[in-house]
């Protein structure tokens, strides 16, 4: 047995070190200062700021927030707007999110080939759709339409297709999107930082400037939005919540909006709202990466501060009454059953989200020391719950999921949740809960702040929700200062009989489907281009420099005296990774994962399984095992200074586990419940349907241990397989800031050893169908639309030399919004409200390449969407423009992107499997230069035309016309059970 004796004697004294080594939150005034930068630019910052984020304000009023950083040659650049659903007019709801849509069809400089031929004909059009929305007889709709229609495709002969994405693409933008909220809409790019002029360029044309083009089409996409959220439980069940919590204040409603309002729109609204809220002064950049203040601001002032400024009207909504008594309701489907339970507050610059901040902690904290974690989750008293927060402007909402144990009631989760919410009011919970929770909160934010992203969205997440800057980079340190007793006071005012209960239940779903107006697909021509464009693709600066990494050298390894491996990596963060790594996974022991899963849930003898949880999250330790198909992972996070420590505890609770066949008992009624509810879901079926195409019902999704094999194991025995892992050769790495002479002494000291390691036991292996012909699948599913997803094998393996070639079959033909599939398919023909194709390099040499295709459409449009798929997949659609973009994009990409540190051992090792020493970045950079269209159309030739395409459809049956479907192959109907294997 282990010493532990070090956590008796440093006590508290570890949480206070841990307050004090987590200094980017340390005592401070946090003081909005002024200064001047070294151009004369007046800029306003907080102090002790981690993110050294400087605000400028233009001079038409719009605010800049710049959070610079060296680690990356990229910019997370953001542009939002304070305006979101809540200010729409009332007739014509789902507004700001269709404007979002729209704002990526150009401009009248964008998009179009002749504007003044173009103009006259959307004008027209736009006054059809109001004639359209003031009628009420439905025949003179359907006629009004038809003229839309007819407008529609005399005004899509101007039309440039794609432009926006096309020069997003030029610049190496990666992540282009958009979204939509309640408070306000952003839009983002994360670009190479020699890309900022061109950005901004773009950026404000489209920000000043909207063409409402497509504009039919483009209603057809959100029609399809709205149906594919009635598919989606998650979606519902939010939309119920609203309704509940809400009778007055516009967060009742859908961003996406009513259906009656979606059939009735209005161009005219839309551009009142593009001129009331798309002003400089409503609006907010955001910057995170590697940018020089200095440079940007010029810049940002060429392009943004043209516009001027304009008065905004002011809004105000009602405020909700008090919640008295509690508001239930029930939704129906075939999926889980659940119940949600929820708490309305206040708005996010409010003390209740300090509060409930909190409260949240002490209920759930990623499933380590919560109460609902352990006396709910952990103790089996339920299948599962969770606690979570959603703060906006004006109101927050705490809101907890729980799912039943089989055979258990809805009612009776809630009940238990509402007892564990109880006992927070009574004060029944450790105090110390209260320090190691938000250093917890301090910790994560801190490994937020080596992400440009993450930074970027810290500083939007406040600003759009009116939470001052100062006050969003106290609020860390804010949270040190609530004690138990505020907590309870909270609890007791705030958590009382004000809550709403959704109940979802399994039945028959309430489906509500907008049926979309019968509209000509119309025919883009892709070659047209604006001069805008022309221009634009001709400004490209001077490339980057590419960073590749020598993992060779960086990871030399040492080999200890048991001939084990030993990797070594400075990291100066003040944090550690510790890693054992075992040759042996779930292909080599089915009953593996399991036996880890059971193994999680013990205590040892020195400690109960509730007090060894909240050990690790005491300490801030964080520790893990799992398995994948070829190997096992043990995982150690935490401070560095604390190294040793975590090591002896791990090890402890490796040699010391106490076995409990109750606990035993419990995880397999979990498994049970746990196996029914990944066959309710949806991304689960999808995956597990693939396996199922290309290996039939033996491959390794579908191969778990059935239920009465795992009741007939000996719970000690699943013991001694974790304990047995140790006895294979096995690797180990460290990345702290402690020398690697150290860490070796303290790991040899702690990690006992065999004489002898043991042999790896063999792997199952799994062999893929002969596929000598296309095949459908299908599946029944209760749901409005339909899910397409097709697969063909390659025969070939993992290769860094198609690495290029799988880039620019993605991003080039597959992959995106400017994707030749996704243009073809939903934007030219209006088939789908997804689309798309990818190349799936396997991770192991064994394994087969792999073509993906995917739709989701209309049933009515299922086999005409298949059809359009499967032609752009045999005959390769080939735009020599667009495909050098993709080319000079790629190579952009990997000038600018560099590896973050703390995954350069996870690819190494991945490389390793395969055979490879370098980063096969490199490779693949040269290829991409070297690169042409006919190496392309080879490489299209060999690996993805022709293929037995297997398809698998999921959809209702009463909706699909089979017979429309037989040219694709054989049918096949098969069930959920068929592809889970159980």
């Amino acid at each position: 047995m282990k010493n532990i004796s070090w956590m008796k004697k440093v006590g508290l004294s570890i949480v206070i070190t841990f307050f004090i080594n987590i200094s980017l939150f340390g005592q401070s005034d946090f003081v909005v200062k002024e200064s001047q930068d070294a151009i004369g630019n007046t800029y306003r910052y907080v102090t002790d700021d981690p993110m050294d984020t400087r605000i400028y304000t233009l001079e038409n009023g719009m605010e800049v927030y710049i959070s610079p950083s060296n680690d990356e040659s990229r910019i997370q650049a953001m542009v939002a707007v304070k305006a979101g659903s809540a200010v729409e007019p009332l007739e014509s709801t789902g507004l700001a999110h269709y404007l979002e849509h729209m704002l990526f069809k150009g401009t009248s400089r964008i998009g179009t080939v002749n504007w003044n031929a173009e103009k006259p004909l959307l004008d027209q059009i736009s006054k059809l759709y109001e004639q359209h929305r003031f009628t009420d007889n439905e025949e003179e709709k359907k006629l009004i339409y038809a003229k839309i229609d007819s407008l529609s495709t005399i005004a899509a002969g101007y039309v440039a297709p794609n432009e926006f994405s096309k020069l997003a693409a030029a610049m190496g933008a990666t992540g282009v999107n958009a979204a939509t909220t309640y408070d306000f809409t952003y839009y983002r790019e994360n670009i190479p930082s020699n890309e900022l002029e061109r950005w901004a360029e773009l950026e404000s044309e489209r920000m000043n400037n909207v063409v409402l083009r497509l504009f039919h089409t483009e209603l057809e996409t959100v029609y399809e939005e709205y149906n594919r959220a009635q598919d989606n439980d998650g979606r519902q069940l939010f939309y119920a919540l609203l309704d509940n919590l809400f009778k007055k204040h516009p967060y009742k409603r859908p961003v996406i909006g009513f259906p009656e309002h979606l059939k009735n729109p209005s161009m005219v609204n839309i551009h009142r709202f593009f001129n009331t809220y798309y002003v400089p002064n409503n609006m907010v950049i955001i910057l995170s990466g590697e940018v020089v203040p200095e440079q940007a601001i010029p810049v940002l002032e060429k392009y943004f501060g043209k516009y001027g400024e304009k008065e905004l009207p002011e809004v105000t909504f009602p405020k909700e009454d008090p919640i008295t008594e509690p508001r239930v309701s029930e939704l129906f489907s075939k999926e889980e059953e659940k119940v949600i339970l929820a708490y309305r507050l206040n708005g996010k610059n409010t003390d209740d989200y300090k509060y409930s901040m909190i409260m949240d902690g002490l209920l759930s904290n990623s499933g380590k020391a919560g109460l609902l974690d352990i006396n709910l989750n952990q103790a089996a008293k339920v299948h599962a719950t969770s606690s979570s927060l959603l703060f906006l402007k004006d109101y927050g909402i705490h809101y907890f999921s729980g799912i039943p144990k089989k055979e258990q009631s809805l009612e009776e989760v809630q009940t238990f949740v509402r007892e564990e919410i109880e006992k927070i009011k009574r004060g029944e919970f450790e105090e110390w809960l209260l320090e190691a929770i938000v250093n917890n909160m301090k910790l994560t934010h801190i490994q937020g702040l080596e992400s440009s992203i993450t930074k970027a969205s810290y500083i939007l997440y406040s600003v759009m929700y009116g939470v001052p800057y100062e006050k969003h980079v106290a609020f860390l340190s804010e949270l040190d200062k609530v004690t138990k007793d505020d907590v309870v006071s909270f609890a007791r005012e705030r958590y009382a009989d004000n809550y709403t209960l959704i109940y979802k239940r399994k039945g028959e779903k309430q489906l509500r489907q907008v049926e979309k107006p019968d509209i000509t697909p119309l025919t883009l021509n892709n070659e047209n281009e604006s001069d805008f464009t022309k221009q634009f693709v001709q400004q490209e600066p001077e490339g980057l420099t590419p960073q590749f990494v020598d993992y060779k050298s960086t990871f030399p390894g040492t080999k200890l005296k048991n001939g084990m491996d030993f990797y070594f990596l400075k990291d100066t963060t003040g944090l550690f990774s510790f890693r054992y790594i075992i040759p042996a996974g779930k292909d080599h022991d089915g009953l593996l994962p399991f036996a880890m899963r059971y193994f999680r849930e013990l205590g040892t003898s020195k400690f109960t399984p509730d007090s060894l949880k909240k050990e690790l999250f005491r300490y801030g330790i964080s520790f893990s095992i799992s398995a994948s198909d070829d190997k096992s992972y043990i995982n150690v996070r935490g401070l560095d200074e604390y190294f040793k420590e975590a090591v002896e505890l791990t090890e402890h609770i490796f040699a010391d586990v106490q076995n409990d066949p109750e606990i035993y008992r419990k995880q397999i009624e979990k498994e049970k419940v746990s196996r029914e509810l990944q066959k309710d879901n949806v991304r689960a079926i999808s995956a597990h349907a693939q396996q199922y195409m290309l290996y039939g019902g033996n491959n390794s999704f579908a191969n778990d241990p059935s239920v009465s094999t795992l009741e007939s194991q000996d719970p000690a025995a699943m013991l001694e397989k974790i304990a047995h892992l140790f006895n294979y050769k096995h690797t180990i790495y460290y990345a702290g800031n402690r020398s690697e002479k150290e860490v070796i002494r303290i790991v040899k000291k702690s990690h006992d050893l065999p004489k002898t390691f043991a042999e790896i036991p063999a792997k199952k292996e799994y062999n893929y169908l002969p596929l000598n012909s296309p095949g459908v699948y299908f599946m029944d599913y209760d749901m409005v639309q339909a899910q397409v997803r097709m697969v063909a094998k390659n025969d070939v393996p993992y290769s860094p030399e198609l690495l290029a070639y799988k880039e620019m079959y993605d991003n080039y033909y597959g992959v995106g919004l400017g994707s030749i599939i996704f243009q073809e398919i939903r934007e030219s023909r209006a088939l789908a409200y997804s689309s798309g194709s990818y190349y799936q390099m396997e991770v192991t040499n064994d394994e087969d390449n792999v073509v993906v295709g995917y739709v989701g459409t209309q049933a009515n449009k299922l086999s005409e969407a298949m059809h359009a798929l499967e032609g752009l997949m045999d005959t390769l659609k080939f735009d020599p423009e667009k495909f050098e973009i993709a080319r000079k994009a790629a190579i952009k990409s990997l000038e600018s992107n560099r590896v973050p540190q703390k995954y350069w051992f996870g690819r190494y090792m991945g490389f390793l499997d395969k055979g490879i020493d370098y980063d096969v970045r490199e490779t693949q950079y040269k290829m991409l230069q070297e690169m042409t269209p006919e190496k392309f159309m080879d490489f299209f030739s060999k690996y993805i035309r022709n293929s037995n395409k297997q398809y698998f459809i999921r959809s209702k049956k009463e909706n699909i016309d089979f017979e429309s479907l037989k040219p694709f192959g054989e049918l096949k109907e098969i069930t959920r059970e068929d592809i889970f294997g159980y």
